[in-house]
């Protein structure tokens, strides 16, 4: 039962991502179908991703894709259903979705066995039985033996995430709106906390292979570039916001 458990996992993130999304928006109709567009642009970016770093015909999906899939589709979307450049209150109303969407699909790789961590010795690390990816990987790298009945207890790294993600949802739905930030600064935020977690991670993630940048993996490099433009894009938004203000103030 453990391989339906991330598919579930996804189908239940997209309606609650959606959902969140078209209560936080002006425009409520609007706002659905984007979303549908964007999940399934989505989908693609996070298989196009994940081939980018294993090669083609590998198997799974990269968040980092996904987003980057979802959030492409959802401007094209709006510059054709609106005539502009001018995503309005999207981004900022889907950055709890997405956050809440990303720690639900985590629970389903916890229970499927991907996204898995090194082996530990701490308490709460845990140990997965012999059809789940953690356990395929180290028989392969021969730390376990085909008789083994379960995998060397490893990092709980998908909760770690998922549990980061779900906290920086609840501030932003708690906070985000009372910051008073320039429009798409609540979602660059978002982006720019979770890239620094995920870089941070990815030090005890167990399954990290595939196409490297030197001593840093894919999704490493990943984040330092997310990072680096997400905060770039904000001091543009603030500086943007402080001509409009100057003008405002001298008119």
């Amino acid at each position: 039962m453990t391989r339906f458990a991330w598919p579930i996992m996804f189908c239940v993130a997209a309606v609650v991502a959606m959902r969140i999304t078209e209560l936080r928006s002006a425009d409520r109709a609007l706002a659905r179908k984007t979303c549908l567009f964007a999940i399934a642009g989505g989908i693609l970016g996070a298989r196009g991703w994940f081939s980018a770093q294993y090669g083609l015909g590998a198997s799974g999906m990269s968040s980092y894709g996904f987003a980057m899939g979802a959030v492409l589709v959802a401007v094209l979307y709006r510059r054709l259903r609106l005539g502009r450049w001018d995503i309005g209150d999207l981004a900022d109303a889907a950055a709890p979705a997405i956050l809440m969407g990303a720690a639900l699909v985590r629970v389903g790789c916890f229970i499927h066995g991907c996204c898995y961590g090194k082996p530990s010795d701490l308490p709460w690390a845990v140990s997965y039985g012999p059809s789940t990816p953690a356990y395929a990987s180290q028989l392969k790298l021969g730390v376990i033996s085909g008789a083994a009945a379960s995998s060397l207890p490893v990092h709980p790294t998908q909760l770690y995430e998922g549990f980061f993600v779900a906290a920086l949802c609840g501030a932003v739905l708690a906070k985000g709106r009372s910051l008073r930030l320039p429009r798409y600064c609540v979602f660059l935020l978002s982006v720019a906390l979770y890239a620094t977690f995920r870089f941070f991670v990815e030090f005890i993630r167990g399954d990290a292979g595939g196409f490297r940048f030197g001593p840093l993996t894919f999704a490493q490099t990943t984040s330092l570039a997310v990072l680096v433009a997400a905060v770039w894009l904000m001091a543009w938004r603030f500086s943007a916001e402080r001509r409009v203000r100057a003008r405002e103030a001298t008119a």
